[in-house]
């Protein structure tokens, strides 16, 4: 039996130390608390889409959502993994950037949290597998209802005719040489370089603008001309 909020008393301290899911559920926040603090890719960038990526975002039928967040120095990298189903998959494979170990860092389904303690990977090993348009791919165990964040390395994807980038290339971020790297969001690719490019007028196009602004000048010329001065005028009367 709770109570709800009463504005007249203090909050009751007791309950976490009573009761075991208030304090798992406390321990939990605790606990992200900490990774916001300590993982800088999480705040670092969070203004720009260079610091966030969609891995896969169209898994409707497992009600999955897999992306990753990028600091500053491109290295400090988490992958966060979310299960919206009560369903638990011993074997899910998604996209990761790099060959590289990736290791688990929270799970809101373990036990100290309140959760079940399904079986869950705790390291994955990239594989060179091709998956959600990434050169490599891990394949782990996800509990049912649960959120995990893996901690990875660099990564770097050029844009180029060596590029395995796929259909699904709209979930891949530039982080580095924004004139060989893509950023999309959804459907909408944006080239920074040509973006960049298209902002400055060419040259034809200045000196376009160049001779029409003369053109309308020269009418003014011409009637100036005509109009005869005013010693003319008086020589023609005098006469």
């Amino acid at each position: 039996m709770f109570i709800e909020w009463r504005y007249y008393e203090q909050l009751e301290w007791h309950l976490p130390k009573d009761i075991d899911k208030h304090r798992q559920t406390m321990d939990f926040v605790k606990k992200l608390n900490h990774i916001y603090k300590d993982e800088k890719s999480m705040w670092q960038d969070d203004h720009s889409w260079d610091g966030f990526q969609w891995i896969n975002a169209d898994d409707t039928k497992n009600s999955l959502i897999t992306y990753r967040r990028i600091a500053d120095n491109h290295k400090d990298q988490t992958i966060f993994v979310g299960n919206f189903l009560a369903i638990a998959h011993d074997k899910y494979r998604f996209g990761v950037p790099e060959d590289r170990e990736y290791e688990l860092i929270l799970n809101s389904n373990a036990e100290e949290y309140g959760g079940t303690g399904a079986k869950v990977t705790q390291t994955a090993k990239a594989e060179k597998i091709p998956c959600n348009g990434l050169d490599y791919s891990v394949e782990i165990s996800i509990p049912p209802m649960c959120g995990l964040i893996y901690k990875g390395g660099d990564y770097i994807v050029r844009v180029n005719e060596h590029s395995s980038i796929n259909d699904k290339s709209k979930y891949v971020s530039s982080i580095h040489d924004k004139s060989k790297f893509v950023s999309s969001i959804g459907d909408k690719k944006l080239y920074v370089k040509e973006k960049e490019t298209a902002k400055k007028p060419s040259a034809k196009k200045a000196t376009a603008k160049k001779t029409a602004s003369s053109d309308k000048k020269a009418p003014a010329k011409k009637a100036a001309a005509k109009k005869p001065t005013s010693s003319k005028k008086a020589t023609t009367k005098k006469k």
